[in-house]
């Protein structure tokens, strides 16, 4: 019986010496530790990630509500110009000359239609053969 206690001892005391030591559950800790970290790390980058890819879907949204905003306030000026234009503007009138007077009321001379050109002082007679 002794013999049996010594041997259950000893098996004891082997199952004992065969479990992790201190330096092994310090290694094992810390390597939980790390996977946490990291873990933690993904997560914060993903949540950067998605806050960024956020402000560039507004950014996204905003230029295309400038763009419909833009595309709108073409449209208003461009029918517009059209109802503008479809109306029909009056024709300039020509001014009327009114030809100089004497005090008489008659035109003074060198004066007409022609700006003072109708006159055929000093122009000779007009030639009938061309030459």
């Amino acid at each position: 019986m002794k013999k049996m206690i010594t041997i259950l001892a000893a098996g004891m005391a082997l199952i004992a010496a065969c479990g992790p030591s201190a330096e092994d559950k310090a290694a094992i800790e810390q390597a939980v530790l790390d996977s946490i970290s990291t873990a933690q790390q993904a997560y914060d980058d993903s949540m950067a990630t998605v806050a960024a890819q956020d402000s560039v879907d507004a950014m996204m949204e905003q230029i295309r509500l400038d763009s419909i905003a833009m595309a709108d306030s073409l449209a208003m000026l461009q029918s517009k110009l059209k109802s503008a234009s479809a109306k029909p503007r009056p024709k300039p009138q020509p001014k009327k000359e009114e030809p100089k007077t004497i005090g008489s009321g008659k035109p003074a001379m060198g004066t007409g239609s022609t700006g003072g050109n109708d006159s055929t002082i000093g122009k000779g007679k007009p030639r009938m053969g061309g030459k």
